[in-house]
């Protein structure tokens, strides 16, 4: 039994080792909705809601449909074109975004760990890394798509965030 016990110790720790999660703290979820079309389930794993881009965080998105790599660039443009990004940033991220994130799969998760210092790196459920953006100032406004309080998505920011609505 003793036995038993540690093998399954060593496994678990094994399995957690290879999530790459920048935080182990989950401060919040929720799901992106459409129309009538459940899009993905975010969750932010951070210290806190106080300590945004100021300590390392993971946002991972958990896809409820299937997506080109290419349309999730194309509306990563458009969503920050909505928040005021400048044309000249927007044409110069848009081809390098084209081949940076994968087809997705529904059930696939895309994790986009956030380091103050490093920037983003992108992983596919969990475990395959599959790209980074070096730029820390562009990796910030990536992740204002989901946290910036001019989302378009505001009660989704506040449930990441860690806010419920009663």
């Amino acid at each position: 039994m003793k036995k038993i016990i540690t093998i399954l110790f060593f496994l678990s720790f094994s399995i957690q080792a290879q999530i790459p999660r920048m935080s182990k703290n989950l401060l919040g979820k929720g799901d992106l909705s459409w129309l009538f079309f459940d899009i993905y389930e975010a969750k932010l794993w951070a210290k806190d809601a106080t300590s945004l881009y100021k300590d390392p965080l993971t946002l991972e998105l958990t896809y409820k449909m299937d997506f080109a790599g290419k349309d999730i660039a194309e509306q990563t443009i458009k969503e920050l074109k909505d928040l005021g990004e400048k044309e000249e940033l927007l044409k110069e991220w848009k081809p390098k975004l084209a081949v940076l994130f994968p087809n997705i799969k529904e059930g696939d998760t895309l994790s986009a760990n956030y380091h103050p210092e490093k920037g983003i790196e992108f992983f596919l459920n969990l475990k395959e890394k599959v790209g980074k953006i070096e730029n820390k100032e562009f990796s910030k406004k990536f992740l204002n798509i989901w946290l910036s309080k001019d989302t378009r998505a505001p009660k989704l920011r506040r449930k990441l965030l860690g806010f419920r609505d009663f």
